[in-house]
């Protein structure tokens, strides 16, 4: 197993996204992304907190909030949508 810190885990992510042209990854995006998929599977708070390992269901109301600007078009303009 690497014994790598959330530091080093976050730099990594960013340099890969660097790498790859998408600005801001982080080593939390795949939680958030993770969460927001759930959301629009319909799955429930309590689901979600399971599988992310989240704590506060107002996360999920701010990842779900992600999901729907994501669908309606308002982010992701910066990927090639």
């Amino acid at each position: 197993m690497l014994d790598l810190s959330g530091r080093q885990i976050s730099n990594r992510m960013r340099l890969l996204g660097e790498h790859v042209g998408i600005e801001g990854l982080s080593g939390h995006s795949g939680r958030c992304g993770l969460a927001a998929d759930l959301v629009r599977r319909g799955e429930s708070t309590t689901a979600i907190q399971v599988a992310g390992g989240g704590k506060a269901p107002r996360m999920i109301l701010r990842y779900a909030s992600a999901a729907v600007r994501v669908e309606d078009g308002a982010a992701g303009r910066g990927f090639g949508e």
